[in-house]
């Protein structure tokens, strides 16, 4: 099995970093992922938030193909899993090269500086193909962060069950998450949508939650309920009628980033 690592330099400024925003920055950085690199990141956050797993002793973390199906509902059957381990695969080569910002404090007086460090999420990976298994070291600017059973596992849990038949409704809310992060970033004071237009992005069927409350309530209400709650992003939306027909909706986003 081969490994890949990263030759890492001290970083000054990182050691008191565990504020609200840099929480935000991993949640919003972790969002921007692509489902596969989520899904291993998830399954390692829940090996570290295990009592048993000690941080202090074990350098990589090690994730066997068939726990990642069984949390997601991937294929299990032999050419199934071989074709989505090389997904996967393919998806922790990318995340290794991925990084984001976060920004400096000065370790005397705990003010951030105008430096901005570029953080990636690993440092070392190793895959084996045949026995189906992925080892990963997860930078450790971020391990404390993730605080044991902590807010970001607590995020991606919502998210792995997006493939289960109890969770379909959320592979909307999921959906309407990234949309809503990503106007947000774009500093958007509002975006309006056609209510059929907003449907097609988030891939519902014509059949499914049809009438306007059974919509909201599933989809629009417990998606920004989530958002709110986890990426700390506020929003509102507003339904445009026309006559008694809901036609449109206004998102509604504060961009106020004091704190």
């Amino acid at each position: 099995m081969d490994v890949t690592t990263k030759q890492e330099k001290p970083m000054v400024g990182f050691s008191n970093m565990k504020s609200k925003k840099e929480y935000h920055a991993i949640c919003q950085a972790f969002l921007e992922l692509n489902i596969y690199q989520k899904m291993v990141l998830a399954t390692a956050f829940k090996i570290v938030g295990n009592d048993k797993f000690d941080m202090r002793k074990e350098l990589f973390i090690t994730i066997v193909y068939c726990d990642i199906a069984a949390d997601n509902g991937l294929p299990e059957d032999e050419e199934g899993a071989i074709q989505t381990f090389e997904k996967i695969s393919k998806a922790i080569k990318d995340l290794f090269k991925r990084y984001f910002d976060f920004k400096v404090l000065n370790n005397q007086t705990g003010e951030r500086t105008r430096l901005v460090a570029k953080v990636g999420w690993l440092t070392s990976f190793a895959i084996d193909e045949e026995s189906m298994l992925v080892s990963i070291s997860i930078n450790p600017i971020i391990i404390p962060r993730i605080g044991g059973k902590s807010k970001l596992t607590d995020f991606y849990n919502y998210i792995v069950s997006v493939f289960s038949e109890q969770g379909i409704e959320k592979i909307y809310t999921v959906k309407l998450c990234e949309l809503i992060h990503l106007w947000n970033k774009q500093g958007l004071p509002f975006v309006v949508l056609d209510k059929e237009d907003l449907r097609a992005k988030l891939g519902i069927d014509r059949t499914l939650y049809s009438r306007n409350y059974d919509f909201r309530v599933h989809v629009l209400d417990k998606a920004i309920n989530e958002l709110q709650q986890i990426m700390g992003i506020m929003v509102n939306y507003e339904q445009i009628k026309k006559g008694k027909m809901v036609k449109q909706y206004r998102f509604l986003f504060n961009n106020d980033k004091k704190g």
